[in-house]
């Protein structure tokens, strides 16, 4: 029996088909613009939550060993900049047509 909390694989997450648009959207933003401007507004607002998931992983990976809680979130904070980086370098990349 699954926990009250666990998301079952039929049960959908709430939410999540609008988080689908909005990425959809900012990609079709990217594609069609041509301001520099919204091009890396919308680049960085896509990349934030990558950025923070990073952020995350990282911060646990380190509760994993014997670790103080500033080394911890220097370590955090570099996973989030690399994590966010690459999300965001990818965005750009993306060519107007």
């Amino acid at each position: 029996m699954l926990h009250p909390n666990a998301v079952s694989p039929t049960r959908r997450v709430p939410g999540a088909s609008g988080r689908r648009r909005q990425g959809r959207l900012g990609q079709a933003i990217l594609v069609s613009s041509h301001d520099l401007f919204l091009r890396v507004t919308v680049s960085l607002l896509l990349a934030l939550p990558a950025a923070l998931a990073g952020f995350g992983m990282t911060l646990g990976f380190s509760g994993l060993g014997d670790m103080g809680a500033i080394p911890a979130y220097i370590f955090a904070t570099f996973g989030a900049l690399c994590v966010g980086g690459a999300a965001w370098t990818r965005l750009c990349a993306i060519q107007p047509a």
